[in-house]
């Protein structure tokens, strides 16, 4: 499968409280029942992408920067037995795919290097353009004088889907000193045949995109903001959370409750969509790289260094769990609650499995 405070901010009306979380082994707090446990993926890869279909069916994107070839150093892997074993997926090579969303184990989408979309309904078999790029203008000050406007392919970078009609796609915005390029916002109510073309509110590269239905998203900024819709993006407005806050991930459990999590081991939580934030410290110190609520109270957090945090009760104190790993953690998925995922950095996938 995703952040930010904003400054600035015009809303208003909203509350921003600080509550600091508590780390507890007693108290009678329920702890995790399970135990992670370090899968084999024979990979050395960065993983950009975990996604589990159901309990047996998994996919892992990651960037290895060796095997260029075809795929720009891009690599997809899927496994069909709950994440023990792995193998490159079908058809990626061929289609230069470098990102991939599955809503079952035949049915997925993907991005290409020169960032069309395609479409397969036989687990990349076969895969059809349903979109081809189109050309941007990015701008870059340290060309010369008459060289500065840059044409691009549209930086569509990522995919998200709530149902086998209702998806997102989206990249660019980025916006620093001596470099801007424009952002773009796609949705499909279709399955992909058809893309729309939405409106690009936002002041910066979004880092986080999470929809928990057709009609009920949010949104974080690299660096600035984040933003709120109820009508499947066509409209979006702006959350107030913290200035200057650093967030890395989001995960909603309903149109109510919500977790952004980012630097330094503090996160935010909503519980009324968004209108107001909690501030709150949920880490040792360490960068909090993503979030997952199975319901308004059950969720985990994963970080740098190994960092694994759980909750029973909402949040109101986390416990460390132990992750068996050092290296940076940066996505985590549940199914249930005895069916999770963890990747990270250098090949690292941990497998939650119950205690008999």
């Amino acid at each position: 499968m995703a952040l930010i405070g904003s400054s600035g901010c015009r809303t208003v009306g909203l509350v921003l409280l600080f509550c600091p979380i508590l780390f507890s082994a007693g108290c009678g707090r329920e702890g995790a029942r399970g135990r992670w446990v370090q899968q084999p993926t024979m990979r050395q890869d960065a993983f950009f992408g975990l996604r589990f279909i159901d309990e047996r069916n998994g996919f892992l994107v990651g960037w290895d920067g060796l095997s260029e070839g075809k795929t720009g150093g891009w690599t997809v892997i899927v496994s069909d037995d709950s994440g023990l074993t792995w193998k490159p997926m079908t058809g990626q090579a061929e289609a230069k795919i470098r990102k991939v969303f599955f809503l079952t184990p035949q049915t997925g989408w993907a991005i290409t290097l020169e960032n069309h979309i395609l479409h397969t309904q036989d687990a990349g078999a076969l895969w059809t353009v349903q979109r081809s790029a189109g050309v941007i203008q990015a701008r870059n000050e340290s060309m010369p004088e008459g060289k500065k406007l840059v044409e691009m392919p549209e930086p569509v970078d990522h995919l998200f889907f709530v149902d086998a009609k209702t998806g997102w796609a989206w990249g660019g915005g980025r916006q620093q000193p001596g470099f801007s390029m424009p952002g773009v916002l796609l949705r499909t109510v279709d399955g992909g045949a058809t893309w729309q073309t939405l409106g690009y509110p936002f002041g910066n590269e979004i880092v986080a995109l999470d929809f928990v239905d057709a009609d009920h998203g949010w949104t974080c900024e690299m660096k600035g903001s984040s933003y709120k819709t109820t009508d499947g993006g066509r409209s979006w407005s702006m959350m107030t959370t913290r200035e200057g806050f650093t967030g890395n991930a989001l995960s909603f459990s309903d149109t109510e409750h919500g977790w952004i999590v980012g630097n330094g081991g503090y996160a935010l939580r909503t519980s009324n969509g968004g209108r107001s934030w909690e501030y709150r410290r949920a880490g040792h110190g360490k960068d909090l790289r993503d979030v997952w609520f199975l319901n308004p109270r059950e969720g985990w957090i994963v970080g740098n260094g190994g960092t694994m945090l759980y909750t029973s009760n909402g949040g109101n104190d986390w416990r460390v769990v132990e992750s068996t790993v050092t290296t940076d953690l940066t996505h985590i998925q549940f199914l249930t609650s005895n069916h999770g995922w963890a990747a990270g950095n250098g090949g690292v996938l941990l497998r939650y499995e119950e205690l008999k």
